[in-house]
């Protein structure tokens, strides 16, 4: 079995690897901290886990124009209606408020899942799954490791300070045990 096979769709991957603590914070920190888009990262360690390998440039480059276009025109917007109805604006029924903004979190989070899907098609379209690399984990942290330093220098941060400093440790710890 490859390991497309045996790797989950990009979105229930996330979901599962998002869900851990540590993962949860090391993403937040790389987006608050150094601008970068939290899907766009976790694409990066996807496609080593799907047996994709590298991202190369051209691909990486579209998927960060397009999330990039995606995320100033939809998701941010979304986002930040969400944080803007808590506490509820004066007046308004906290009800109402908490109401709408669950509302808001599930618009929000089908933004991100678009998100999602159009990087797994990108990807699956422009690259066949590499079957030949080494898929141990310490390889497999490597070559994640070389996909989130491509990402993060095209958009703007230092990916071998971020990598030397451990800000893609546990991510890369997490998604390749051992």
């Amino acid at each position: 079995m490859s390991a497309t096979q045996e790797t989950p769709g990009f979105w229930d991957w996330s979901l599962q690897i998002y869900g851990e603590d540590d993962v949860q914070r090391s993403c937040l920190n790389l987006q608050d901290r150094h601008g970068l888009d939290v899907n766009l990262v976790l694409w990066c360690v996807w496609a080593v886990s799907a047996g994709f390998g590298i991202i190369d440039d051209d691909t990486l480059a579209g998927g960060n124009a397009f999330a990039t276009d995606w995320n100033a025109k939809v998701t941010s917007h979304l986002r930040i209606a969400r944080h803007n109805l808590r506490p509820a604006p004066a007046g308004t029924p906290i009800e109402w408020s908490e109401g709408l903004r669950a509302n808001t979190l599930e618009v929000e989070l089908d933004a991100e899942r678009i998100e999602q899907d159009f990087l797994q098609a990108l990807l699956g379209g422009l690259q066949e799954p590499a079957e030949t690399w080494d898929h141990t984990p310490r390889r497999a942290r490597a070559i994640a490791s070389n996909n989130l330093i491509a990402y993060a220098d095209l958009a703007g941060a230092d990916g071998e300070e971020l990598e030397r400093n451990g800000a893609f440790d546990p991510l890369l710890a997490s998604a390749f045990p051992g």
